[in-house]
């Protein structure tokens, strides 16, 4: 998960954290190469990677609540070699804009009319 300023600015700086990630020569290897329009693609609102501004992360996230029901979100957060500045910036966007903009659709969601 990365939740950037916004979400052409999260692709472009998470891709190569995101293809060292993946790589072959990565602890080990994972085994593939990813390159940007296949994160991209990832990245989509129907896609499965977490990428990408407040308002598209905060949409993927209630997403995943209408369609699974889920009611819980556990994002990684930190993944090939991102700096710390980036990493806590990321969880910052999250916690400040992300998870009281998905709350808020929620609780709307139950009060009474």
């Amino acid at each position: 998960m990365f939740v950037g300023e916004s979400t052409e600015q999260a692709l472009r700086d998470i891709y190569p954290y995101y293809a060292r990630y993946l790589s072959p020569e990565t602890n080990g290897g994972r085994g593939w190469r990813v390159d940007q329009a296949q994160m991209s693609s990832l990245a989509a609102r129907r896609g499965a990677l977490m990428v990408g501004g407040p308002a598209q992360i905060a949409e993927k996230v209630l997403d995943l609540h209408g369609q699974l029901g889920v009611d819980r979100f556990l994002g990684q957060v930190d993944f090939g070699g991102m700096p710390r500045q980036m990493v806590r910036d990321s969880i910052a966007r999250f916690g400040e804009i992300v998870a009281p903009a998905v709350t808020h659709v929620l609780d709307k969601a139950v009060q009474p009319a």
